[in-house]
């Protein structure tokens, strides 16, 4: 733990999964020390500053799928993604605003999705572990390269979902708004052409997300999102369907 006084700042690796909610002064050993006052003193000439100023962000990373390499199938729910300490100390030392975002896409086949952050503790810098689903929008395996980089995100207004399965209506219609605003606090994006997986009663139901606004990716955390939810895609026209049209109302990051 840190003695009063101490002028460095532990900076937590596992802040963004409940450890402490702004990274600072973890009571667990095992954060980044940044000394700040050290750097603040730095001459624009030193080795150290240069190096500092030269560090940059990966452009590409090895995805993998954190269920299958960790075993972390606990992340499958949300869209947080498990990164380098280096990631974190970049991100830091440039001042990216919080929560950090992120985009990754495959080249090969033009796929994207945006993710949050849930650790900084991947053993290689190159290295980032994903939420299966995420690894399948971006019809990646194990291994195989994405782009990467920091984005920051509008906040969200309104999002247009659906159903993939008319199981969908068998969930009671006053009891869907309550599901979905809680089971969402596990995302800090959307975008569009991605899906998300909400569970009812065990049972698991997945709806295409088809619309964002005010821009294809947005952060939905302490946001007012005007949810519409459209028929289902299997879809029987012989069935009533009743309107959904929800105000969420989402917290900020856990």
């Amino acid at each position: 733990e840190m003695e009063e006084g101490e002028k460095k700042l532990k900076h937590c690796v596992y802040f963004m999964a409940g450890h402490c909610r702004d990274g600072i002064n973890c009571p667990n050993y095992h954060g980044l020390e940044l000394d700040y006052e050290f750097f603040e003193n730095l001459s624009e000439d030193s080795e150290e500053a240069q190096f500092l100023a030269s560090l940059e962000m990966p452009s590409t990373v090895r995805a993998h799928s954190a269920a299958r390499a960790l075993g972390r199938i606990d992340i499958d729910s949300g869209d947080k993604i498990i990164l380098s300490p280096k990631v974190l100390m970049v991100c830091e030392i440039k001042e990216y605003p919080y929560p950090m975002a992120f985009k990754l896409e495959n080249g090969r086949t033009g796929r994207l999705v945006h993710a949050g952050a849930l650790e900084f503790t991947a053993p290689a810098e190159d290295l980032a572990f994903l939420p299966h689903w995420m690894m399948e929008q971006l019809q990646a395996n194990d291994g195989d390269p994405v782009s990467f980089e920091h984005v920051v995100l509008p906040k969200g207004r309104f999002v247009r979902l659906q159903p993939v399965s008319s199981a969908w209506l068998g969930i009671p219609y006053d009891q869907r708004m309550a599901m979905m605003e809680f089971q969402l606090r596990n995302f800090q994006t959307l975008t569009e052409g991605t899906k998300v997986t909400l569970t009812y009663e065990l049972n698991r139901y997945t709806l295409k997300v088809l619309q964002c606004k005010p821009a294809k990716g947005i952060s939905i955390l302490n946001s007012d999102l005007t949810t519409d939810i459209v028929e289902p895609a299997d879809f029987s026209r012989f069935v009533s369907v009743q309107s959904s049209l929800y105000l969420l109302s989402l917290p900020p990051s856990l």
